[in-house]
């Protein structure tokens, strides 16, 4: 409905060509009150102007064509900044003051008009019209959309007849209010909705530019359906498609999508692009293999116009779907996927001002649709589009990132926050499709520039964004920042517990402390854990062993650690098998031991040493980590248990014999305890069920879930409790199976090169001292891997690598004293290394082994 305060809709003939003259003097009554009521009217419509200028007209009607003078017309919103606000009140009273047109944003009229009807307007000519959204022309090869009746071929709605006479700005179908004799009016008839355009017709552009020279029509065209969403929805559709599914800007809630049509179409889209290379890869009656020819013609054109009409077109069609669009059914997702596809998008010229408002809009769709995408993306995408899907998006956050001359706070940049919560939806793909490793979705910059504190305050208290609710985006080593800052948090709520408790005359040891004897560790530690409440496990730990002066200022800690995992995987306990089959070997539970007290000591142990950021030499297979995140094995991970069992598996299930004729086998296994037969059945009455084709992956799943999980539930259940009395909070949901490993057993993989690059030098050591090249010359050729292995034990306590690597381990070489006889000596609490300086680099050889060698037991240095 037009607004009463737009004089041009009053009845004037808005036609280009003939436009209204203002009011004269001649026609101005001298009434006062007629004066002050136009006063009025000027002063009502410079206000709305001036509104509309600076904040846009707020139309909340998806239809709405919103002017040129708009806020929230793209094109403008760019000048308004320039324009200032003087600038606005100067432009508002020029529009104000001029009755001859009008530049307020309008709504078309509805036209529930079935294309079998015409509208005849009469003592005019009937003729075809194009009706399309009001844009604006090209300037300086910058396109915003252009759409010229004298200069572009007509979009034609079918069936919509109109008096060449009723041309209008208005862009809409103009209805003589007496026509309604030659309208058959039917409620039941579909919205009216605009042709799109194919891709024979773009190539036909294409080719006639190429050939002519003139790029006009083909940019224009660009900019008229690659910047409306109803256009470009309906464009690109496979031949015979049914058009009446196209609208987009329908009222329907996001619930109303039909799962039962979202399989049918999914099943139809996976069909189309796997079952035969003839069939277009499609998406809702989108015919994707069209959109890309069409792009990697737009491509091939060597002209910066055409590129820039493409992309200027993308960015307002995704900043106008933000206001207008509605997402409700799955044809309206339609450009979406098109939008995907252009592969310009990998550009960083236009990273920023297109990229930016495409990743924001996906804010707007609701769950159900995005899950439309997600599976139309599992089911079509190949590995190396998703690939490079997937690095364009890595690439916008970390251009984003960088090159601003102001770092940005990433928690409050939106472009960042956009492009991260559309990593979620890639992120679900490849956890279903398994594209890519997960590793390539860890953003080194973003783990590098995040304010830790800041980011942990919003993940903590669910106030503004934070990257921890999106963990696939951090790497193992920022996720441990976050559970040691969790760890350190509680360690100090209970100090300052225990100091409350002092002042009232309760006094509570503030740390816990573990007193135990070297040759006693495994009973002295059960012992220490008994005597305490699980409650206190979450204090700060300190180790005293009984009859050595060491101060344990993490050091002591780090040895007694290593020293009790050792003595608990000693094969005469019996607790754990060694699985020689894998690289390195592997131990698995033992199903014959019933000390479960002790396999929940060794989860005690687990969990205290992540918990004080100890790292523990601990080879378990991968299935183990999986478990204790809750995940249920698989036949895969069997492959780190009995490689050579899944691989029989895999050779049962593919087997194209008789199964039950070559294999001979019942739902049951046969194993042995101590050197006695045992049976288990499979399933009820196991025993008695051969083995056929049609049971065969029954069986393989049977079996995999008893040896993985029935036969050693009580073991494991013990040893999973006892490490869930510490690693049960929020910050563990951070992690993958994967990651835990990392977390809890650091890295095997020993880089003495990146420690050197790393190491810092005090008491008059350099990088250059004679001393120093030494050393590093020592370590890099004359030490085996075990010798460095020492070492690296002898100078942190550890014999393995934090996650990242030696290049991320805090190492300090200081000189002490001159030369002489004494050994090396080391404070494994600091990483730091006191070295005398060695008058030879064979007399540094001989006391850094013999040091190493020795490296057990704190006595005074």
């Amino acid at each position: 409905m037009a607004d009463p305060m737009d004089i041009d809709q009053r009845g004037h003939n808005n036609s280009p060509n003939q436009r209204a003259p203002p009011p004269s003097s001649n026609n101005n009554n001298s009434n006062n009150s007629n004066n002050n009521s136009s006063q009025d009217i000027v002063k009502s419509r410079l206000q709305r102007y001036f509104s509309q200028i600076t904040k846009g007209c707020n139309i909340q009607d998806p239809r709405v064509i919103h002017d040129e003078a708009c806020a929230q017309n793209v094109a403008f919103a760019e000048q308004l900044s320039t324009l200032g606000p003087s600038g606005a009140a100067a432009l508002a009273l020029r529009y104000a003051s001029d009755f001859t047109q009008s530049h307020f944003c309008r709504v078309p009229p509805p036209s529930p008009i079935s294309t079998s009807q015409n509208i005849t307007v009469p003592n005019s000519t009937p003729t075809t019209q194009n009706v399309v959204p009001q844009t604006v022309e090209p300037q300086n090869n910058s396109l915003s959309p252009s759409i010229s009746h004298s200069q572009t071929q007509p979009l034609v709605n079918k069936g919509v007849t109109l008096s060449s006479s009723s041309s209008s700005t208005s862009n809409s179908p103009q209805i003589n209010n007496n026509t309604s004799k030659s309208i058959n009016n039917n409620d039941d008839m579909p919205p009216l909705i605009p042709d799109g355009i194919d891709n024979e017709t773009l190539k036909g552009l294409i080719h006639e530019a190429l050939d002519s020279g003139n790029y006009t029509p083909l940019v224009r065209k660009i900019g008229e359906y690659f910047s409306q969403p109803d256009l470009l929805n309906s464009s690109f559709l496979l031949p015979n498609y049914s058009r009446s599914s196209t609208t987009t800007t329908t009222t329907a809630p996001s619930s109303s999508i039909d799962t039962s049509q979202q399989k049918s179409h999914a099943q139809e889209t996976s069909s189309s692009s796997s079952s035969s290379k003839d069939k277009p890869l499609s998406f809702y009656g989108l015919d994707v293999s069209a959109v890309r020819e069409v792009y990697a013609l737009l491509n091939a054109i060597d002209q910066e116009n055409v590129k820039n009409a493409l992309m200027n077109a993308t960015a307002i069609l995704a900043a106008t779907s933000r206001r207008v669009h509605n997402f409700s059914t799955p044809e309206s997702l339609r450009y979406f996927i098109i939008v995907l596809e252009n592969p310009l998008l990998c550009d960083p010229d236009y990273y920023k001002n297109v990229l930016t408002p495409i990743l924001q809009s996906f804010a707007f769709i609701p769950p159900s649709s995005l899950d439309i995408i997600s599976n139309w993306m599992k089911d079509s995408y190949t590995k190396d589009e998703f690939r490079s899907l997937l690095g364009l998006v890595q690439q916008y956050i970390t251009l984003s990132i960088l090159t601003p001359a102001n770092p940005p706070v990433l928690n409050r940049e939106p472009g960042v926050i956009a492009a991260t919560k559309f990593l979620s939806l890639l992120h679900d793909v490849n956890e279903s499709r398994e594209f890519v490793p997960y590793t390539e979705f860890y953003n080194e910059v973003v783990n590098e520039k995040i304010e830790l504190i800041d980011d942990f305050t919003n993940w903590k208290t669910d106030k503004g964004f934070s990257f921890c609710n999106y963990p696939f985006i951090l790497d193992p080593g920022y996720k441990a920042k976050v559970l040691n800052i969790e760890s350190l948090v509680r360690q100090r709520q209970e100090r300052d517990e225990a100091l409350r408790g002092f002042f009232m005359g309760n006094f509570v040891p503030p740390v816990l402390v573990f007193k135990v004897h070297r040759s006693r560790l495994i009973p002295d530690t059960l012992s220490a854990i008994q005597r305490v409440d699980h409650e206190d496990l979450a204090k700060e730990l300190k180790v005293q062993f009984i009859g050595e002066e060491g101060v344990d200022q993490g050091g002591v800690q780090k040895e007694f650690f290593q020293l009790i995992v050792r003595e608990i995987f000693d094969p005469k306990y019996g607790m754990f098998t060694l699985t020689h089959e894998t690289d390195p070997p592997q131990y698995w539970f033992n199903s014959a031991s019933q000390d479960l007290q002790e396999f929940g000591l060794i989860g005690m142990i687990l969990g205290l040493a992540v918990y004080n950021s100890v790292i523990l030499d601990v080879h378990f297979p991968e299935v183990v980590y999986k478990k204790l995140m809750g995940l249920t094995p698989t036949l895969k991970d069997l492959k780190t248990v009995q490689p050579q069992l899944a691989r029989g598996f895999e050779q049962l299930l593919a087997f194209e014999g008789d199964v039950e004729e070559v294999y001979d086998r019942n739902f049951e296994v046969t194993f042995e305890i101590f050197g006695e037969e045992k049976k288990h059945e499979l399933k009820p009455g196991g025993s008695k069920i051969p083995l056929t084709n049609e049971n065969r992956q029954e069986y393989v799943d049977l079996y995999v879930k008893w040896l993985l999980e029935d036969s050693v539930a009580p073991q494991f259940a013990a040893l999973r409790d006892g490490f869930q009395l510490l690693c049960n909070s929020p910050a563990w949901k951070l992690f993958r199976y994967e990651e835990l490993e990392l977390l809890i057993c650091g890295s095997p993989s020993l880089d003495f090169l990146e420690l050197e690059a790393n190491t810092q030098y005090e008491g008059g050591f350099d990088e250059n001292h004679p001393t120093i090249r030494n050393f590093w010359h020592v370590v890099h050729n004359n030490l085996t891997p075990e010798q460095q292995r020492k070492l690296l034990f002898f100078t942190t306590g550890s014999d393995r690598a934090p996650i990242g690597g030696l290049g991320k381990l805090p190492f300090v070489i200081t000189r002490h004293g001159p030369d002489s006889d004494r050994l090396p000596s080391a404070h494994t609490c600091f990483n730091h290394l006191l070295l005398p300086d060695y008058s030879s680099r064979e007399k540094l050889l001989e006391r850094l082994i013999a040091a190493v060698n020795n490296s057990e037991g704190f006595g005074m240095m």
